[in-house]
């Protein structure tokens, strides 16, 4: 995983393709942690950083995907059914093989939510981590990240004892 500066991101792409190879390249993350703060001088505010994922071969020695945890609203909506089976009516949240119809009662989609996942498998954009540190978290570096992405990234990509390089 390569974090850098976004004024050279797209340079040290190039590198890690010539090291790792351009089949090795595995995804571009994009670490969206809101809206930044307004600057006249600056067309947009920032809002993300970019991550650049890269594996040593075409196998991944371990991959775990990477969880987004169900929300708090989401949790809060859930219901139980007959079998103890916890569901929501409507949006897609989950175990949407085992979705269905309740024709005998005509009440409309279920959407059952495996709890013991612990999440949604994340797509390229992680957008619930937050920003930078801040408070006891913040050791005052300016490359520092949150903890949460870190854990995310290691939880990821290696095993309980692994050897983690940052």
């Amino acid at each position: 995983y390569l974090h850098c500066d976004p004024t050279a991101s797209h340079y040290l792409k190039i590198v890690m393709d010539a090291i790792f190879g351009k089949k090795n390249f595995r995804n571009e993350i994009i670490w969206n942690y809101g809206r930044g703060a307004s600057n006249i001088k600056q067309a947009l505010p920032k809002g993300h950083e970019t991550l650049l994922f890269y594996s040593k071969s075409d196998d991944l020695a371990y991959w775990n995907p990477p969880k987004k945890p169900y929300s708090e609203k989401l949790l809060k909506m859930l219901k139980k059914d007959e079998k103890g089976w916890f569901y929501t009516r409507g949006a897609r949240t989950g175990r949407r093989e085992i979705s269905h119809w309740e024709k005998e009662q005509k009440v409309g989609l279920k959407t059952y939510v495996d709890l013991e996942k612990g999440g949604t498998i994340c797509t390229d954009i992680w957008d619930d981590i937050g920003g930078y540190p801040h408070g006891n978290e913040n050791l005052g570096y300016a490359t520092q990240k949150p903890e949460a992405l870190l854990e995310r990234i290691v939880r990821a990509s290696s095993k309980e004892g692994d050897w983690v390089l940052d």
